[in-house]
């Protein structure tokens, strides 16, 4: 897998196709940008997992989504705040 970086955020390409997908929308490849990158998942935390983001409650959900920068967490629902995670996540 290769790694990928735009904007602070750190994504892994699956493969071949999936990595030409993100270097055409602007993406650029992690290790060839010497520079500090962003990790994918909030410092200090876990990685998540899709089924970690699905069990949790909306109180854990707002501070993640307020972690990684998602706008209007506090006012999302649950279901809302989980698809914008796991978008953020790249999960």
């Amino acid at each position: 897998m290769t790694k990928v970086v735009k904007d602070g955020v750190t994504m892994k390409a699956r493969d071949k196709n999936q990595l030409d997908a993100f270097l055409k929308s602007g993406w650029k490849e992690a290790d060839k940008d010497k520079g500090a990158v962003a990790p994918l998942q909030p410092a200090g935390k876990p990685e998540y997992k899709k089924s970690d983001i699905a069990r949790m409650n909306v109180e854990d959900l707002k501070k993640l989504a307020a972690e990684l920068g998602i706008d209007g967490a506090a006012e999302s629902t649950g279901d809302v705040l989980k698809a914008e995670i796991i978008k953020r996540l790249g999960l």
